[in-house]
């Protein structure tokens, strides 16, 4: 009888037991990884969600303010970011177990985790000795995606003095992004960006950085896992 495959979540969730004396800090370390993996896969699922929402009511999927793509989008937004902190705190943590042996490269990585997520990136980088070119199309839309993350989740409104603040974010968002067609012309911030093509680009933009960083620094792309489901319409 032939042996019954098991399934994609036994194979990322279970824990089995190692005898060897290494066994916990790789088994730790497949965790973290797994941990960003879980994050792009929720972005992913949260963009096809809005996708749906936004082709099968085309019309009326912004008329309200209440509407679920506006969940799905900033959710999906807010989930791709986390990919990206958990992606960068795996790394350092394993250039950390790599260097236990030397003190100064240990305090340095203790600092880094201090750290906003875009300068634990350029932090370990600089560690690893490898250039960060922040000039790239791939991470200017870095820097834009954490932006618009930090104002989704610190939001301010427009009555907070914070009319200055959101258009300059909306006029960063309009250099990457397409109008997003059926929006209503008033549309308020951050509603007017929240379609599909928004959670699209989160989810793109942090798989593109992580890969582009797995390379530049030569380490796996813990967001390119095989078990992962990132097809976006």
């Amino acid at each position: 009888m032939a042996k019954a495959a098991t399934p994609k979540v036994e194979h990322i969730t279970r824990a089995p037991a190692l005898a060897d004396a290494g066994g916990a800090a790789r088994r730790d370390a497949q965790l973290r990884a797994n941990l960003a993996a879980y994050h792009i896969q929720a972005a992913a699922v949260l963009a096809r969600q809005a996708h749906r929402i936004e082709s099968e009511n085309a019309e009326r999927a912004f008329d309200k303010e209440c509407n679920p793509i506006f969940w799905s989008v900033s959710a999906s937004v807010i989930m791709a970011w986390a990919a990206l902190e958990a992606n960068i705190n795996h790394l350092v943590k394993t250039f950390e177990d790599e260097n236990a042996h030397n003190v100064g490269l240990v305090e340095r990585c203790a600092f880094l985790y201090r750290e906003p997520v875009a300068a634990k990136y350029e932090g370990l980088a600089k560690l690893k000795e490898c250039e960060l070119k922040e000039t790239s199309n791939i991470f200017i839309s870095f820097a834009a995606l954490g932006d618009f993350r930090d104002a989704l989740a610190d939001f301010q409104p427009e009555w907070h003095d914070e009319e200055g603040r959101h258009a300059e974010l909306c006029q960063e968002m309009r250099e990457i992004l397409k109008p997003v067609v059926g929006m209503p012309a008033d549309a308020i911030f951050p509603f007017c960006h929240l379609s599909y093509e928004c959670a699209k680009w989160a989810v793109v933009t942090a798989t593109g950085v992580s890969a582009h960083y797995a390379t530049l620094i030569g380490a796996k792309d813990q967001l390119a896992a095989s078990w992962l489901d990132l097809e976006l319409p």
